[in-house]
């Protein structure tokens, strides 16, 4: 996950004027989040590209089926794709 401010104040809404333990423990928190939101988005994105190179994913549909499954799944790897680089730009 990409946040354009990354402060405490911004991205969670914590009173960063407050310098005690319950602050330490909500920053901590917060950044456990993030890291796991970081690391689900990176497996995301390994699926994408693991299913992009699986030929078996994309062959010539026989079916109405098949061709709807196709298509949406483009659109999926579209949109996280798109996200993906959007990213990488903005870092």
């Amino acid at each position: 996950m990409r946040l354009a401010c990354g402060c405490a104040t911004h991205t969670y809404g914590l009173d960063i004027s407050r310098p005690d333990l319950t602050f330490k423990a909500e920053c901590l928190k917060a950044q456990a989040e993030m890291e796991h939101k970081a690391a689900a988005y990176d497996a995301a994105i390994a699926c994408v590209n693991d299913q992009a190179e699986n030929s078996e994913l994309w062959f010539v549909a026989r079916t109405a089926a098949e061709a709807y499954l196709q298509q949406e799944l483009r659109r999926l790897h579209a949109v996280i794709e798109q996200d993906a680089e959007h990213a990488a730009t903005s870092l």
